[in-house]
């Protein structure tokens, strides 16, 4: 729907890519590629489910770091606490690997919580409320039969994107994926509106490309997660 905002190759000084799952839109040949090449001390992040996949895709092999639910990484300086993500469903591989993850990381005492591609699942609230998170980042491009049935598997609404922002409790939340497929978005202009007109709650505004967020850390670091939910 819209060109990219600038080349990859364009981005410098990058330390650490964090990658979700194994679709495209998400683990992109395109991308991986010219931030390695650009950016040689880069560490990539990705679940150990699509770690082949990863390097298929350009991420060089002796810079892969393969996360798994529920344990905690140390990279770049940085602590990646990895959760499972159900993109439509919680999905594990031969081997007991999730294939979609969320991470929650702490950037300089500041937390933030990268949900991936997820919907909601039982249990997911309680995985995060042993992390007080700062910000939130969550898809709100939604879910319909038609889109599964396509080979497309949805994500939160954007309701429901509001309801575990309210429950985790997030400081804030920036609401994303969207404005990309055109068979794949939302109604910006009623989304926003329906955001306008809340009166209570975290803080919660859709993503808006050129903008700068500043995040400051107003609560607690994070700990261990209490709760494990598997498929």
């Amino acid at each position: 729907m819209r060109p990219a905002p600038f080349a990859p190759e364009t981005l410098r000084d990058i330390d650490l890519v964090l990658a979700t799952h194994g679709h495209a839109d998400h683990l992109d040949p395109g991308t991986l590629g010219p931030i390695a090449a650009a950016n040689l001390e880069c560490l990539f992040v990705v679940p150990a489910s699509c770690a082949a996949l990863a390097r298929s895709r350009g991420v060089p092999a002796g810079r892969l770091v393969e996360a798994h639910a529920f344990a905690l990484l140390e990279v770049a300086g940085v602590a990646i606490h990895p959760l499972p993500s159900a993109h439509e469903e919680l999905a594990i591989d031969d081997h007991g690997r999730h294939l979609a993850l969320g991470y929650v990381a702490d950037l300089g005492g500041v937390t933030i919580y990268h949900s991936g591609d997820c919907a909601p699942y039982p249990g997911l609230a309680d995985n995060l409320s042993a992390f007080d998170v700062d910000l939130g980042l969550l898809p709100v491009n939604g879910r319909d039969a038609e889109r599964l049935a396509g080979g497309i598997p949805g994500n939160f609404s954007l309701d429901e994107a509001l309801s575990l922002a309210e429950s985790a409790p997030f400081g804030a939340a920036i609401g994303h994926h969207f404005g990309m497929f055109d068979f794949n978005t939302i109604d910006e202009a009623a989304a926003r509106a329906a955001l306008a007109a809340r009166s209570a709650g975290p803080a919660f505004v859709l993503a808006e490309e050129g903008l700068r967020y500043a995040v400051s850390a107003s609560r607690r670091q994070p700990s261990a997660p209490s709760a494990r939910i598997r498929p």
